[in-house]
């Protein structure tokens, strides 16, 4: 999932149209999933993720060719105790 950090960073996944805007965050199979809209905390390492476009897409506002390779941002969880909600 996504988390809008304030970054709004464009990593060039997701479908045409409505790309993921934030930070990635990666979690364990079977993982609660924070609902759309909630307010979290996450804890985790930073690693970055090399992936191959699919399609021409805008990356952090440079347009990219499909068969480009990316490197993307991602913090990665433990365990679920690793993503909380935050109250508002």
């Amino acid at each position: 999932f996504y988390i809008a950090d304030g970054s709004r960073l464009l990593d060039g996944t997701g479908p045409m149209g409505n790309p993921h805007i934030g930070l990635r965050i990666s979690c364990k199979p079977g993982a609660a999933l924070p609902v759309v809209g909630s307010r979290v905390r996450v804890v985790g390492i930073r690693t970055v993720l090399k992936l191959t476009l699919d399609y021409d897409t805008y990356v952090n506002g440079t347009l990219r060719r499909a068969g480009d390779i990316v490197y993307v941002p991602v913090v990665t969880t433990r365990d679920g105790a690793d993503i909380a909600l935050v109250e508002m």
